[in-house]
């Protein structure tokens, strides 16, 4: 994931971090003068829909619907949000200006994305846009884009309390790799995981294999006598939602004449195997995949990595 600052402010006004231009921050500001012209309400509507626009736009090109609520604030007894509250779609602009207006405050947060609302008329987002890309939609909107972390990730160190143990399994014919685009899946829905995998039953918890193969056998009717080669590869640990989240990513090739039912849980594609990274995935498979294309199909190897916002290393564990 990508951090950025979004904002109305021209970064060549800036000196050492200081915005040096006499610019209206806020809607408070309507009726004042800035460099000797009046701020006029239809002057503040038409930035504010730039903002909404930009925002809607780049919401939609993640695929983060439905956005969630989180860390409300409400400052008009009038306020109509909840926390917790799912945002689709056609909410989100009734939302962006009730915060934009400082009449509520809240982080909109959607698995890899986010948006943040800052002071004085910047945002914050959280997405998969390269700096390219990111530059190039906020300029269509008539705004600015700069590489930055969200000051507002955390308010305070959050100690994690629970373990979410998943797994995943791979397949592989030749070239070619098996994924699947996941559906409605709160953790990792809409994007493309591993052909089939899930949550560990308690009973599941000292063998990771057999949780691998119950979820391959539900979502795509495939056995372990179908499958050549099945090994854990890649065991990954991430913080997320105050949870370590703990998976367990095996590999293995699909025998000649077998073929997986269409998967309850998405749709199933092949792909080839070195055109995978623009696919959208869940941020520690991503890093998964991107490590065994570059080494991991090259070896034997069992690697353990911790997933970071700016990448995961990868150390192969051996006994010792």
């Amino acid at each position: 994931m990508h951090q950025y600052r979004i904002s109305k402010y021209d970064p060549k006004y800036r000196v050492n971090g200081a915005y040096t231009r006499d610019e209206w921050t806020s809607i408070a500001d309507v009726g004042r003068s800035y460099r000797g012209v009046s701020f006029t309400m239809e002057e503040y509507e038409r930035a504010e829909q730039r903002h909404i626009s930009f925002l809607c736009e780049l919401a939609q090109r993640e695929n983060a619907f439905p956005l969630t609520i989180q860390s409300l604030e409400c400052h008009q007894a009038s306020c109509q949000w909840q926390e917790g509250q799912e945002i689709a779609s056609p909410e989100l602009p009734a939302l962006v200006r009730s915060i934009l207006r400082e009449d509520c405050w809240c982080k909109l947060v959607h698995q890899d994305f986010f948006i943040h609302f800052g002071y004085e008329y910047y945002l914050y987002t959280g997405c998969t846009h390269t700096q390219e890309a990111i530059g190039q939609l906020a300029a269509q909107h008539g705004l600015f884009a700069e590489a930055m972390p969200s000051p507002y990730l955390h308010d305070e160190p959050e100690y994690p309390n629970d373990l979410r143990p998943m797994t995943a399994i791979y397949l592989t014919r030749g070239d070619d790799i098996l994924l699947l685009y996941r559906v409605g899946s709160r953790v990792v829905g809409n994007s493309y995981t591993g052909a089939a995998g899930g949550h560990m039953e308690p009973e599941e918890l000292t063998c990771a294999k057999a949780c691998v193969l119950r979820e391959l056998k539900e979502e795509t009717g495939l056995t372990e006598d179908d499958l050549e080669n099945l090994s854990m590869r890649y065991i990954t640990m991430r913080l997320k939602d105050g949870e370590v989240r703990q998976n367990y990513y095996f590999f293995a090739e699909l025998k000649p004449g077998a073929e997986p039912s269409q998967s309850s849980e998405g749709t199933l594609r092949w792909f080839r195997i070195d055109a995978l990274d623009d696919l959208p995935m869940p941020v520690t498979a991503k890093q998964v995949i991107r490590h065994y294309v570059a080494e991991g199909r090259y070896t034997a190897l069992l690697y353990g990595g911790i997933s970071a916002v700016d990448g995961a290393v990868f150390t192969p564990m051996t006994e010792f």
